[in-house]
């Protein structure tokens, strides 16, 4: 089984490029979407994390936002909450590995923001990095809700730089092309994965 891993800035099209990928029939896992479910209801976040950030509960859920607040405020806040999330999250993805390896799966996806910066890499066959002008990147950003300037400002400081990640990577994907040629580029991916291509220099 082949593990692609998906990563890249804030804002770059990763969730888009990984519904390309699951658009063909390739399971995938976002781990964004993990994390969301781990700090609502039942999740195994919420407990640990109200308990050790003052009043982010909001009902049943982790209030992202009264998060955000206490990461911004104390930068060691980073550390406590990774403490927490990141063996929780980490179970997710072996649990979900096994599963397609069980399934007999040739090919799975990865999506993870923070791929190189965890080290989640070594999981990996082939890693591909999404990329954006940086006008559409910000525009994305400030689209999203809740999402303040300083938050914004902080988020993208935590993440390795661009021009690193686009070195590390096997694969570029330019969300701010057509999406058509992201089409062509999905394909021309799993050709070469597949062996039925040679790999065309993208750096």
């Amino acid at each position: 089984m082949q593990v692609i891993g998906i990563t890249g800035s804030a804002a770059t099209g990763k969730s888009t490029s990984a519904r390309l990928f699951a658009a063909r029939g390739i399971p995938v896992f976002d781990v964004d979407e993990g994390v969301r479910k781990l700090y609502s209801g039942d999740g195994a976040a919420v407990l640990p994390v109200a308990n050790a950030f003052t009043g982010v509960l909001e009902g049943k859920d982790i209030d992202r936002q009264r998060l955000r607040e206490h990461l911004l405020s104390d930068p060691s806040a980073f550390n406590r909450l990774e403490s927490i999330v990141h063996p929780l999250i980490e179970a997710e993805i072996h649990a979900f590995l096994n599963l397609c390896r069980e399934k007999g799966e040739k090919n799975v996806v990865l999506d993870i923001p923070l791929l190189f910066e965890t080290g989640y890499e070594v999981l990996c066959h082939f890693v591909v990095v999404t990329k954006a002008q940086a006008s559409l990147q910000k525009a994305r950003l400030q689209k999203r809700e809740g999402i303040s300037d300083l938050w914004i400002t902080s988020l993208l400081k935590r993440q390795m730089s661009e021009k690193e990640k686009c070195r590390r990577a096997d694969f570029l994907i330019d969300t701010t092309d057509s999406p058509e040629k992201m089409e062509q580029m999905i394909t021309h991916i799993l050709s070469v994965i597949s062996g039925r291509d040679e790999i065309v220099s993208l750096r």
